[in-house]
């Protein structure tokens, strides 16, 4: 933690291995934080302070929670029939915000994840057991932090071993006499690894299955919400009034793009005063609809008036995983390997050397495509 004034920051949240464990020790910083703030500081404020603290895959996991919405009263007029009360902006405070993240952390409440390391623990649980191999058995089970690629790893050398040993043992005299119990033990341990390296495999599918479900549902979350970059640096001006005169001014949205179309807008990143850089915004859009008219007439942008040093650009939020292979594709158009490459609602498309449009919905399709050109 990096000091501020008489109080230390909580480090931010991570979401990887005891997640509930994370949350607990972040939560317990972050009230002992607040507490040296001014008695003025609003629920509001306190609560986006604790996004800004958690980190920038805290505020990208926030965008998916859904807020219990108050209803406005609208007073009756004399002589007139009563008009139904309207929803109004949802609540937000920092209560409200940490109870969210509770049940996103919670153990029981985070179902994919604990579900895929779970299924992980039993995999590696399956194949120490079932070896027979004492010695090899030992050995997994002194290994802190076991993992499939760690059992493999050991069960291989085991099995060298043995492929040695028949080697020196086949090297004797032919008269020496032969210990036929000693090689019938050794033929039956070899057929063992085979048949544990074929389960660690199919194990190894499931994991990696469970991988590409939880990328393509991630990816699914993030359908409303892209990233506008070159948006410059100003402590004094509003986002959301500059990303609108993007839009509406730079783009020449028609209809105009009006706040209540968007959901929830924030910067990513953080600029230091080493290498100070114009942050990308990533905004969430309040229906698909919306978010669509937007990516339609960012062509706009490109017939723009501005230096390339200083333009703006539309992108669709990507995973991790397909932001990569999407730099490496863009590698390859470089390199005049492929003509173009862009994407459409999560999917990859290219059009190659033949102008052969090929595209790839999920993350293993995208993975072959790269392939494919290599």
């Amino acid at each position: 933690m990096e000091a501020a004034g008489i109080a230390c920051k909580p480090d931010p949240l991570y979401f990887t291995e005891n997640v509930a464990d994370n949350w607990e020790k972040f939560v317990m910083e972050f009230n002992i934080f607040i507490e040296t703030l001014p008695e003025a500081t609003t629920e509001r404020q306190k609560a986006m302070m604790l996004l800004n603290l958690a980190g920038q895959e805290a505020m990208i996991k926030e965008n998916s929670f859904v807020y219990a919405l108050a209803q406005e009263a609208v007073p009756a007029i004399e002589g007139q029939p009563a008009i139904e009360a309207a929803p109004a902006k949802s609540s937000f405070s920092v209560q409200t915000l940490k109870g969210k993240f509770q049940e996103l952390c919670a153990p029981q409440r985070n179902t994919i994840m604990e579900t895929a390391r779970i299924q992980l623990q039993k995999s590696v649980a399956w194949i120490v057991t079932g070896i027979l191999n004492n010695k090899v058995r030992k050995q997994l089970l002194k290994e802190p932090a076991l993992t499939l690629l760690k059992a493999v790893s050991v069960c291989q050398v085991a099995e060298l071993t043995d492929q040695s040993m028949d080697k020196l043992s086949s090297g004797k005299s032919a008269d020496a006499p032969k210990d036929s119990s000693s090689q019938t033990q050794s033929a039956k341990l070899r057929n063992e690894l085979k048949a544990k390296d074929a389960t660690i495999q199919k194990l190894d599918n499931k994991v990696s299955d469970l991988e590409i479900q939880v990328e393509g549902l991630e990816q699914y979350s993030r359908r409303n919400r892209i990233q506008l970059t070159g948006l410059p640096e100003d402590s004094e001006e509003d986002i959301i009034e500059c990303t609108l005169g993007v839009f509406n001014t730079n783009m020449k949205m028609d209809p105009p793009v009006l706040i209540n179309e968007i959901d929830r807008i924030h910067c990513v990143g953080k600029v230091t005063a080493a290498v100070p850089r114009s942050r990308g915004v990533l905004i969430k859009f309040s229906t698909y609809h919306s978010r669509s008219r937007i990516m339609k007439a960012r062509s706009a942008l490109k017939f723009g008036s501005r230096p390339i040093s200083s333009a703006f650009f539309l992108n669709e939020d990507l995973t991790r995983q397909r932001n990569g292979i999407l730099y490496q594709l863009r590698l390859k158009k470089k390199n005049n390997c492929i003509i173009d490459v862009w994407t459409y609602n999560g999917s990859i498309i290219i059009k190659d050397n033949n102008r052969k449009i090929s595209s790839a919905r999920t993350l293993a399709e995208a993975e072959k495509l790269l392939r494919s050109l290599s």
